[in-house]
């Protein structure tokens, strides 16, 4: 019969051999196991493609003035002055912003009709937004990224390689105005500028 110092011993080398076998089970596991990943946040731009375009409406030879209508620029409280002010860019295109000056905020309603780009580049934009305004595909925006609440811009989807965009800004905030209401706005004024395009381009 074996000494208990004996027993002992074997008792300990046996659990040991146990607790080394489970910690091996364990590395194994852990060595077939699938790699974690993790997923990079999505750009903070448009989702989604455009909507194929109801019809081509070329721009040439419009006038942007043209397509904004009295009763469009009372709905927006932008009646007293009108301006085609280009801004600096490479763009060829007709410009037209009428005003509520010299009202405080200043309001804007721009429209911009585009002959030499589409709306594409505008999809990867922080904050881009596909919409479709009338059935055709377009992309809203901030006016002003820094502060939302101020403005809105609709890049309407018209012909290939052309674009029509219409804005409506404040030069300050308007107590309780968000930036969803002014996209409303944004949006209204370029159905209403769309209803103009439809006429014209037979």
């Amino acid at each position: 019969m074996p000494a208990p110092w004996m027993i002992r011993r074997r008792s300990r080398l046996i659990g040991a051999a146990l607790a080394g076998a489970a910690l091996l089970g364990v590395l194994a596991m852990a060595g077939c196991a699938e790699p974690t990943t993790t997923s990079a946040a999505a750009p903070a731009g448009a989702s989604g493609s455009l909507p194929s375009r109801p019809r081509e409406l070329p721009l040439n030879g419009i006038d942007a003035c043209s397509v904004i209508t009295s009763p469009l620029r009372i709905q927006l409280g932008v009646t007293s002055r009108m301006d085609r002010n280009r801004p600096a860019d490479n763009l060829d295109s007709s410009d037209c912003t009428w005003t509520n000056f010299p009202g405080e905020p200043q309001l804007a309603l721009s429209v911009r009709l585009v002959l030499n780009q589409g709306i594409q580049p505008y999809l990867i934009e922080p904050g881009a937004q596909v919409i479709t305004v009338s059935g055709f595909g377009a992309v809203q925006l901030p006016a002003r990224p820094a502060n939302p609440e101020q403005g809105c811009i609709v890049r309407l989807d018209v012909a290939s390689g052309q674009s029509a965009w219409v804005s409506y800004t404040s030069d300050g905030s308007i107590p309780g105005r968000t930036y969803d209401e002014m996209c409303a706005r944004a949006r209204s004024a370029s159905a209403s500028v769309l209803a103009q395009l439809l006429a014209r381009v037979r």
